[in-house]
């Protein structure tokens, strides 16, 4: 598959953009989102007003297809509890660090860090 830029599919016909894939269509996202029509406009043989109307077509599309995709999974993380050898503060072992005094939490961790 080629890679296609926004400025080739404003100068392909109605029928052409209609053939895209789904694929392509989320490769140009960026440019269906954020292109600027008047600066396109200078580069291809296509008015501004034909490129904003071609944009507003391709980024209806494009809602549909991600509208379309499932919401991605969020993984979830299994962890431990550990008990701070300070405050005695049950924390996720995640959050425990490691300090001179053993395993503790972020806050007394910072309070030692800043004691001296």
């Amino acid at each position: 598959m080629t890679h296609l830029m926004l400025n080739d599919v404003v100068e392909m016909t109605r029928k052409r953009r209609n053939r895209l894939t789904d694929e392509q269509i989320l490769d140009l996202a960026y440019g269906i989102r954020n292109a600027d029509a008047y600066m396109l406009a200078r580069n291809c043989e296509v008015s501004a007003t034909r490129i904003l109307k071609i944009q507003r077509e391709l980024r209806s599309r494009l809602d549909a297809i991600e509208a379309a995709q499932p919401e991605p999974q969020r993984e979830t993380v299994r962890t431990s509890i550990v008990v701070c050898e300070r405050c005695g503060r049950k924390i996720p072992s995640l959050l425990a660090m490691t300090s001179a005094s053993g395993t503790v939490c972020p806050d007394c961790y910072d309070a030692a860090e800043y004691s001296y």
